[in-house]
C-alpha cells in the first residue's frame, strides 16, 4: 500500500480529518446561506444594533447617555418588495459599549465584545 493510504494512518487521524472536512463543509454552507429570504417565505427577521453606552475619548455622540447597549428590532416586510419597517423589539443595557457582534451558525446566540476603559 502507498504511504498516504488510509490503512497506514491511525484511526484517530482519519476521524479527525473527516471531522475537519465536515466542519469546513458546514462553514461553507453557512457562508452561502442568504442573509434574508424574500417576503412571505421567511420567518421573522431581527436586526441587532449596538451602541456605545459610555462617553469614551473617541465617542463624540451626544446621545450616549440614552444608548441601550444592544437593541433588537423586528423587520416588518411590506408587500411591495421594499425593505419594510423596523419595530423596536428588545434591548439590553447591561452590556456596556458593545463594539463587535456575531452569531453562531444556527443563529440562536449572539456573541459580543465590549469596549470598556481599564480600571485603576
Amino acid at each position: 500500500m502507498a504511504k498516504g493510504d488510509v490503512m497506514n494512518r491511525p484511526a484517530a487521524k482519519v476521524k479527525a480529518k473527516a471531522k475537519a472536512k465536515a466542519k469546513a463543509k458546514a462553514a461553507k454552507a453557512v457562508l452561502k446561506r442568504p442573509a434574508s429570504k424574500p417576503p412571505g417565505k421567511s420567518k421573522t427577521e431581527y436586526i441587532l444594533v449596538s451602541a456605545y453606552t459610555l462617553q469614551l475619548g473617541h465617542v463624540m455622540s451626544p446621545s450616549v447617555e440614552d444608548a441601550k447597549g444592544i437593541s433588537v428590532y423586528r423587520r416588518e416586510h411590506r408587500g411591495d418588495g421594499s425593505f419594510g419597517n423596523l419595530v423596536f423589539h428588545w434591548s439590553c443595557s447591561d452590556f456596556p459599549c458593545p463594539t463587535y457582534m456575531c452569531s453562531n451558525s444556527e443563529r440562536t446566540r449572539i456573541y459580543a465584545v465590549s469596549e470598556v476603559p481599564e480600571e485603576g
